[in-house]
């Protein structure tokens, strides 16, 4: 995988259990870690040809949901891409050090300036416990040390890097439980961390797209545009960093900026299929379908397999007003795909769209059934809830809504159905 590349966090990523939360774990810290000392795109470089295999929410290539959105997401988001859960809480101790971790620092420099000399075996010795306290998915232990080894050092970079992804994956089990404050508090938190890092490393392009991401989930997009330029400044033959600021341009509506970048990413790697996805989406939002469906024939060239792709194309015929031929795209997949929620979302919109909403409703409990442990799972319940109330269907949109309250009770979502079902 080459720097800046992102595998989507909310599609394809198995349900609960120590094994599984373990590799959900591991899975993002080498997504938020993968950029560190590799900074090496040279020109004349090959492009590679990737196969992007995961799914991603529906939208304007919206990695930003693994991120609400991403990854999008950003992940991607995006995308991306908010299901790396990990088990359990912190002791008082670490959630001391957490509010503390967690929230907005002085830039590192800055706060660095008297800072005694340090022993470099014990800030070594700590790092190698807090990463193998990590291994062992014993986040609080983790959490402490790296707490106490930034303030000793706070100069060191690797301990704010790994804090702030010990935060991200704090703020994705908060998502999971529906706690949705929690999670922004904490990605505010990670995008500090991560903030210090690029000031004690001024001349990292991948630190900075690491950052982007993190500032992506925190909800900051300009910060994250900014610093995807900053990367695409720092290492200009690297296709993803004009990318990557292309999804914010398209979020925003900045289709102008977001054509040249794009234009930008498609001189360097000609074969990336995100970029002319990317301006098949830009074409949808305009309504120019049929340049639509040539872009996204194009990515689809490109990456025959990628369920995405054909998602998108799905979604251009629904929007283009032909819910039939978005059917047709996605009824004959198998069930494990239809159970992923970017295609549930998009065949259930397109039985909407035919005003056949049990059907809709069918989509999402298929979902909802086929991954109970997913930490969406009660989106999946919430959607198949409404589409049953717009069938008229109060009793079974009451049974989800039930389905949905054990999961998320405090989710936004869920309230707002509750509300829908009230005498």
């Amino acid at each position: 995988m080459r720097a800046g590349e992102v595998t989507s966090f909310r599609m394809g990523i198995g349900g609960g259990g120590g094994t599984g939360r373990r590799w959900r774990r591991q899975h993002a810290l080498r997504l938020l870690s993968m950029h560190r000392g590799r900074d090496t795109c040279r020109k004349g470089a090959a492009p590679s040809r990737r196969e992007h295999t995961n799914g991603v929410e529906c939208g304007c290539l919206d990695w930003c949901r693994f991120v609400d959105v991403w990854l999008a997401q950003f992940g991607a988001c995006l995308l991306l891409a908010a299901c790396l859960a990990v088990c359990g809480c912190a002791d008082d101790a670490g959630s001391e050090r957490e509010s503390t971790a967690s929230r907005s620092e002085p830039p590192a420099a800055a706060a660095a300036g008297d800072a005694a000399p340090v022993d470099r075996e014990a800030v070594e010795a700590a790092l190698a416990a807090a990463n193998d306290y990590l291994a062992r998915n014993e986040i609080p232990k983790a959490e402490a040390i790296l707490a106490t080894l930034i303030q000793q050092a706070p100069r060191e970079s690797r301990a704010r890097e790994l804090m702030g992804q010990l935060l991200v994956i704090k703020a994705t089990d908060a998502d999971r439980r529906g706690d949705r404050d929690a999670a922004r508090e904490l990605r505010r938190g990670a995008l500090a961390h991560y903030r210090s890092v690029v000031e004690l490393e001024p001349n990292s392009a991948g630190l900075r797209q690491s950052a982007g991401m993190i500032a992506v989930t925190a909800g900051q997009m300009e910060a994250a545009l900014e610093l995807f330029r900053d990367a695409e400044r720092l290492d200009p033959w690297n296709p993803q960093h004009p990318l990557y600021a292309a999804q914010i341009l398209i979020r925003q509506q900045r289709h102008r900026e977001a054509a040249e970048a794009l234009e930008r990413t498609l001189t360097l790697d000609p074969n990336e299929p995100v970029a002319h996805a990317s301006l098949a989406m830009m074409a949808l939002e305009q309504r120019r379908f049929d340049e639509a469906l040539a872009k996204i024939a194009e990515a689809r060239e490109l990456c025959p397999r990628d369920l995405r792709f054909r998602i998108q194309e799905a979604k251009i015929h629904r929007v283009r007003g032909d819910p039939r031929r978005a059917l047709e795209l996605l009824v004959g997949l198998s069930a494990d795909e239809r159970a992923r929620e970017a295609v549930a979302y998009e065949i259930a919109a397109a039985y909407t769209a035919r005003q056949e909403h049990v059907k809709a409703a069918l989509a999402w409990e298929h979902c909802h059934r086929t991954r109970p442990t997913d930490p969406d799972a009660y989106l999946a319940a919430v959607r198949a809830g409404e589409a049953l109330l717009r069938a008229g269907r109060r009793e079974e949109a009451r049974q989800w809504l039930a389905q949905a309250r054990l999961a998320a009770p405090n989710a936004p979502e869920v309230r707002a159905l509750a509300q829908a079902l009230a005498p």
